[in-house]
């Protein structure tokens, strides 16, 4: 039998859990940043305390993510242009965070994605491409470039990877479960005494 009056026994909750300023000492880079559940990570963390930079391939996207992310949260939040299916790019955009901020990440948010919303067997060769350098070797890129640099400065950092459910379950979509898979299961499967940070995810 149904609650008749869920709201009552089950009052919704619209603040978030953390306290705020629990991330006052962090500093978090959220590819595909500018929109969607990226955005959305992005201004946790800024109302949280956390600075933010948020990545991804336009930059007119991330600037107006960015002010709305500043305006609801009054925190810093800073965008970089990169594709991360370009290892050049990922590299650079490291190198220009750490002269933004004098640091490296402690956080890394893997939520850059691609997907076409059509039946496998309509797919191309290239956009099956697309889809795994993105999702499989744009994930892998990223997190290895800014892994060796926090291993070489003893630096701390937590990385989440975002996937998806049909990635373990399977669905209609089978190119994107498996780059989701992939990306889920390289993820996992780095061993902490090779690969030092502190937390890899595959969600």
């Amino acid at each position: 039998m149904a609650c008749e009056k869920p709201t009552l026994h089950f009052p919704i909750v619209n603040q978030l859990a953390l306290p705020k300023g629990c991330m006052k000492h962090k500093l978090a880079l959220v590819t595909g940043g500018g929109t969607g559940l990226g955005k959305a990570i992005a201004t946790t963390f800024a109302a949280l305390g956390a600075r933010v930079a948020i990545a991804a391939r336009s930059v007119e996207v991330l600037q107006a993510a960015a002010a709305d992310i500043r305006q609801k949260t009054g925190g810093q939040v800073v965008v970089f242009q990169m594709d991360v299916k370009k290892p050049e790019q990922i590299t650079q955009t490291i190198d220009d965070i750490e002269k933004k901020f004098g640091q490296l990440p402690n956080i890394l948010v893997n939520n850059a994605a691609g997907n076409f919303i059509m039946a496998t067997e309509r797919l191309s060769p290239n956009a099956v491409k697309a889809v795994i350098d993105i999702v499989v070797l744009g994930t892998m890129n990223l997190t290895l470039e800014l892994g060796k640099r926090a291993i070489q400065k003893g630096h701390g950092c937590t990385v989440l990877s975002i996937s998806t459910p049909y990635a373990r379950n399977g669905g209609r979509r089978e190119y994107d479960a498996f780059a989701g898979h992939g990306m889920a299961g390289a993820s996992t499967s780095s061993h902490p005494d090779r690969f030092p940070l502190r937390e890899l995810s595959g969600v």
